[in-house]
């Protein structure tokens, strides 16, 4: 019963492993790197306003506390 559990197992094993070879080639990490510039901007893209808020107060309390010290 536990030998027929085992082939299975090794196939999934085995194709993780040619996976994970893959991504250690150069063309896998090109296309990893492109995969993730991909999500960032689609996540940026999506997520817009919320920068913007983020990002203009940030620069509002940049200017406020350099001209308070000044």
């Amino acid at each position: 019963m536990i030998v027929a559990a085992i082939g299975p197992l090794l196939m999934i094993l085995g194709g993780l492993a040619m996976a994970i070879s893959f991504l250690l080639t150069p063309v896998g990490l090109v296309v990893a790197g492109v995969t993730a510039l991909v999500g960032i901007i689609i996540a940026a893209f999506l997520n817009w306003d919320s920068i913007v808020k983020y990002f203009s107060g940030a620069w509002n309390f940049f200017l406020c506390s350099s001209y308070s010290s000044i």
